[in-house]
């Protein structure tokens, strides 16, 4: 039957032996775009010697060498995968395997720390790679979409992290225009020289000159993360927020790991002007609070400032859920002594 002829806009397919492969392949290998298990894809070199599409004269294709470290992510979780990675750990390679139920629980901290030791002198494995009952478990807990998310954006965090630490040039990386973090492909880091021109990689986010603000006026900045996160930018809209502190304190955590945050005005998206804004604190600061829009923090790696934004959404949380309730706040006693203590920039 043509299924096509026939007016089917869908055709859900299945295999079970190699022979289906090949009726399958049979029946895609015109398609523009053709998605699926690798296994697919086999049948396709005879079909289109078939046809003369290729050549048995032709040589085969090379791919081009790069040197440099290299770290092996790991995200899937079908049979031969889960073989391969044993047998890359057996061969006694750094491994660091992440648990999506211990991610909804601490985020990928513990796993960019681990990262962060690697000496590059063996390549690491990151996976989440495990057996079907261990992924039906963290499922059944997390739900299946919300598991799958939580994997995806910290593979997604190792990888800008490696590919910062592989980078010890003076130049800059970025994630391109358009990117969510959970899809990020490292390959399309918008990458910059010293000389602050674009060497490889998409188009940068439009608001560069924001980051690159923080770079050129912290010396000691490696990273910044910019968020657009919900409970921050809800506090930045209410009209007696303090703009020189925008968070109150309700915990030492904000203070010790970000000191005084500055609410900056509203600024249109990519205007320059945020840029400036945040020259003029002249390297005072180590978060800003786009009123609006949402928070920028610099820190010493990608770990520190994505640790530092995380506890400043928290904090806005909590400042949130406690708004009209009379919350007993540090006292100044209290944050200076946390201030002393743990040398917190806070007087500038």
């Amino acid at each position: 039957m043509d299924l096509k002829a026939a007016g089917a806009a869908h055709v859900v397919v299945d295999a079970v032996a190699n022979e289906d492969l090949y009726v399958i392949a049979e029946a895609c290998q015109d398609m523009t775009l053709l998605t699926g298990g690798s296994a697919v894809a086999m049948p396709l070199p005879e079909l289109w010697l078939k046809r003369g599409l290729l050549s048995k004269a032709a040589g085969a294709a090379t791919e081009s060498v790069v040197d440099g470290p290299a770290m092996v992510l790991s995200g899937s979780c079908s049979a031969m995968t889960n073989r391969q990675v044993k047998a890359f750990l057996s061969e006694g390679h750094p491994a660091f395997r992440l648990d999506p139920l211990d991610l909804a629980e601490n985020g990928a901290w513990t796993a960019l720390s681990w990262l962060a030791d690697q000496n590059g002198k063996a390549t690491p494995i990151v996976y989440a790679t495990a057996e079907p009952d261990a992924v039906r478990a963290a499922q059944k807990k997390l739900g299946t979409e919300r598991a799958g998310e939580l994997v995806d954006e910290a593979l997604a965090a190792c990888a800008v992290a490696a590919r910062e630490q592989g980078s010890p040039d003076g130049g800059l990386l970025m994630s391109p225009t358009g990117t969510s973090f959970g899809r990020l492909d490292p390959a399309r880091l918008s990458r910059f020289g010293a000389d602050g021109r674009q060497i490889e990689g998409d188009r940068p986010s439009k608001e560069m000159p924001l980051h690159t603000a923080f770079y050129d006026t912290r010396s000691q900045t490696g990273a910044v993360v910019h968020l657009h996160s919900c409970h921050s930018v809800a506090l930045s809209t209410l009209p007696d927020v303090d703009e020189e502190n925008f968070l109150p304190p309700i915990t030492p955590y904000s203070i010790m790991q970000l000191g005084r945050v500055k609410l900056l005005p509203f600024f249109r998206p990519g205007d320059p002007a945020m840029g400036e804004a945040v020259r003029g604190l002249a390297g005072r600061r180590t978060a800003v609070m786009l009123a609006n829009h949402g928070p920028v923090v610099a820190g010493k790696d990608v770990e520190a400032a994505c640790h530092a934004i995380e506890e400043l959404e928290a904090t806005a949380r909590l400042a949130m859920l406690t708004r009209g309730l009379g919350p007993r706040m540090l006292t100044e006693v209290q944050v200076r002594n946390v201030v002393t203590t743990f040398e917190v920039e806070w007087d500038q």
